[in-house]
């Protein structure tokens, strides 16, 4: 049985397929609309995409933080709040390293505001 997921909007034709769905389960995530993802080959026949886009999509997604896949017992969606703890940590590593190499905070709030910019180009030019 394939599940029903009518929020799910993908040109299947496009050459971005793969960012779309990305997208759209990164968008479900975040409104809290999706708890757990169908299998792979499940989600290509619903988008009506290849197995290897939907695995691109779901591996992208994994890279991102969002979901996070355990083998047979399928992907799901990671909550948010544990998302949120892990970009704190990596966060609070940055500024460590930011005041003990003496970097002000004007620089290093451009340079990550640079890095996020560079990440969301990279992720979506391979999706």
């Amino acid at each position: 049985m394939v599940a029903e997921l009518p929020w799910l909007r993908v040109d299947a034709s496009a050459p971005n397929a793969a960012a779309q769905l990305h997208d759209s389960i990164a968008n479900a995530a975040a409104e809290g609309t999706l708890e757990k993802l169908p299998s792979v080959r499940a989600l290509a026949e619903v988008c009506h995409v290849a197995p290897n886009t939907a695995a691109k999509a779901i591996k992208s997604l994994a890279a991102a933080g969002i979901v996070e896949t355990d083998g047979r017992r399928g992907t799901r969606i990671k909550p948010w709040g544990e998302v949120e703890r892990s970009l704190q940590e990596a966060l609070a590593h940055a500024a460590r390293l930011a005041v003990s190499s003496g970097v002000g905070a004007d620089v290093s709030l451009a340079m990550f505001e640079a890095a996020l910019r560079t990440e969301a180009a990279s992720s979506r030019s391979t999706v």
